[in-house]
């Protein structure tokens, strides 16, 4: 349902820093696997996020396996990674 939000934006953001970038895809991949599917409209967006930050396809796809593994499994997001270090 948080797709069909009209005051969701749909273009990819593009990020300051690499490493929030990073963090924003797997966190991502986190919450799309969530529900046990992946659906092809969240691949496909969380893909152009990735390409709209420059980021490998190699770590992307590294990161697809690394999340699909877990089985929808949600623990601590990247996010907060970043949020400690600071």
């Amino acid at each position: 349902e948080l797709l069909d939000n009209e005051y969701i934006i749909e273009m990819p953001p593009k990020f300051s820093d690499i490493e929030i970038a990073k963090a924003f895809i797997i966190d991502g991949i986190k919450i799309a696997f969530a529900d046990k599917e992946l659906h092809i409209f969240e691949l496909n967006w969380l893909k152009s996020v990735a390409e709209a930050n420059s980021l490998e396809k190699e770590w992307c796809l590294e990161k697809f396996n690394e999340n699909r593994l877990r089985n929808g499994e949600l623990k601590n997001f990247e996010v907060e990674k970043l949020l400690e270090q600071q």
